[in-house]
């Protein structure tokens, strides 16, 4: 799933929706790409960067940025 920052429709529940069912079997990265489509990427750091305008810290394995509880999180 990726949400579309251009279009200005960015809402906490579309973040929920992102974060809800992504697999926490390895680190993680949001990303977000040259036309704007933040998504969560297993590629990390450096590596698989082309058509990535930014990314976030990478978040280690069992961080809580993912699944059903991050999803529940206000914070």
């Amino acid at each position: 799933m990726k949400i579309d920052l251009a279009d200005g429709s960015f809402t906490i529940e579309k973040l929920r929706k992102l974060v809800v069912f992504e697999d926490d079997i390895g680190n993680i990265q949001f990303r977000v790409t040259n036309d704007g489509y933040l998504f969560l990427s297993h590629s990390v750091g450096n590596q698989s960067l082309n058509g990535i305008l930014f990314r976030f810290k990478t978040n280690s394995v069992g961080c809580g940025c993912v699944r059903i509880d991050a999803s529940k999180n206000d914070n």
